[in-house]
């Protein structure tokens, strides 16, 4: 009993944490203590997980494999990151941080039993409170008088969402009897050509397309980015992302096999449209965080492009790509964080013009960050689309080659217009100095990105993905 109260000890954790939150009510002059004791959690939580990464937390519901365990600190890591640069933001405001750093404790929780989960039920259960903390994490946005409005989309969207979800699994359990990923998978090969099983397992995958704002369903993502704060935009773009993806490959490679050749195509059309929108939208606008959103919308269409084959290979090339965007996406974003004038962080496109007279090195490294998501050699941006382009060449879709090719033009010319403006165009605010701590932070990532440049093995090399495959 001890020994599995032990294993339980993350989530314990959390969820000791999530109750102080929640009966505990932080003044706005405690906003550094509740950031301290939310990080002093998330620690314990990953050095815990570090310990005992080979144990399941529920027998029979959940997995512990080396590809959970590397989700699970990746989880960690990004919120510790989100909790450090949020925390400039909710004290430069004078913003109460108490119910962001509860909505983030929830989203972590949720997180963590999403990508270990090895059954429906649960994945839907986990599902459920990873969109009730982001609906939690849309309300900690007390600066903007519309803030009801983007907390709204999102809820309406995603309570249709639920209710697909929990209908389909429903269905599912109702015609295969069981919930464990590897029995589905066996019942949805004996239900071939029944196009009620086909509807509810779609069900499912359109669920977690909404989650990772796949398009159509990207509207609540890229209309939010431009009216919530920069921590809840921060948020969005960094800690969903990597747990929705983890979830949904394994959910794609353990379960969705039998209904390959029924839903590549249905993928082709996600991914073609997803790219589409991403590229135009992101050159529609004039706010960067919108154009990050769109831009965000595009990697994922790439992701799902690729996705396709359901096949290790189709899963490493993607996670590839996914985690040399995600570290693009994230540099991008701390530098955003360091740009405000007379204390206010800014958010149009003419308002950066000319950051390079007065920040010379945020400017260079959002540049670098810019140049790295269009895939521009040598960076790192290349490494994965690189692994993109060969995946599809290899499989003979040169059609999709040349699609993302011509796309990435597309999306090219709106990177390229906040590169302009940062260090060509005239300068029109004064600057405030930025915090040295986000700088350091900076040249901590611009190094690990250059490492991956020279060392690419790192990240093609990924062995734990054999682990994905019959769990």
């Amino acid at each position: 009993m001890l020994e599995y109260v032990i294993y339980m000890l993350p989530l314990l954790i959390l969820l000791g944490g999530i109750s102080c939150f929640a009966l505990i009510n932080f003044t706005q002059d405690e906003t550094n203590k509740c950031f301290k004791f939310c990080r002093v959690l998330l620690t314990i939580c990953l050095i815990s997980i570090a310990i005992f990464y080979n144990k399941p937390l529920m027998a029979g519901l959940t997995v512990a494999n080396h590809f959970t365990i590397v989700f699970e600190m990746w989880l960690y890591l990004s919120a510790l990151l989100v909790l450090y640069i949020s925390r400039k933001w909710f004290v430069n405001m004078k913003q109460n941080g108490s119910r962001f750093c509860y909505a983030l404790l929830l989203a972590v929780l949720s997180g963590s039993l999403l990508i270990v989960s090895k059954n429906l039920a649960l994945t839907g259960g986990a599902i459920a409170l990873l969109i009730f903390g982001n609906i939690r994490i849309l309300q900690t946005d007390t600066t903007n008088k519309q803030s009801f409005s983007p907390n709204r989309i999102y809820q309406s969207s995603a309570l249709v969402c639920l209710i697909i979800l929990f209908a389909s699994i429903a269905l599912l359990y109702h015609y295969g009897h069981h919930f464990t990923y590897s029995k589905v998978n066996l019942f949805l090969g004996m239900a071939i050509g029944e196009p009620l099983i086909f509807v509810a397992t779609a069900g499912v995958v359109i669920c977690f397309m909404f989650l990772l704002s796949a398009a159509p369903l990207h509207y609540w993502l890229t209309e939010n980015s431009a009216r919530v704060s920069l921590p809840v935009f921060s948020y969005f773009l960094l800690v969903p992302s990597g747990i929705c993806l983890a979830a949904f490959i394994r959910f794609v490679l353990n379960v969705l096999p039998p209904l390959n050749s029924a839903f590549a195509l249905f993928f082709v059309g996600v991914a073609f449209m997803s790219v589409f929108v991403g590229a135009v939208g992101a050159c529609s606008g004039q706010n960067i965080r919108k154009i990050l959103a769109y831009g965000y919308v595009f990697q994922i269409g790439i992701i799902i492009l690729v996705l396709q084959h359901f096949n290790i290979f189709a899963a490493r090339t993607a996670l590839t790509y996914w985690f040399v965007a995600w570290m693009a996406m994230l540099g991008a974003i701390i530098s955003l964080y360091s740009l405000k004038s007379r204390g206010e962080y800014l958010s149009m496109l003419v308002e950066y013009a000319g950051a390079k007279d007065k920040c010379p090195l945020i400017a260079l490294m959002l540049t670098f960050c810019l140049f790295s998501m269009m895939g521009l050699p040598p960076l790192i941006g290349a490494v994965g689309y690189f692994g993109v382009l060969n995946n599809l060449a290899f499989n003979n879709h040169f059609y999709a080659l040349v699609y993302i090719l011509l796309m990435l033009l597309v999306i090219a010319y709106a990177y390229l217009q906040i590169i302009k403006s940062i260090n060509f165009d005239d300068n029109r605010n004064n600057f405030d100095r930025y915090d040295k701590g986000v700088a350091i932070l900076l040249c901590v990532i611009s190094a690990l990105m250059m490492i991956l440049v020279f060392h690419p093995y790192y990240l093609l090399e990924q062995p734990w993905i054999m682990e994905l495959v019959n769990e």
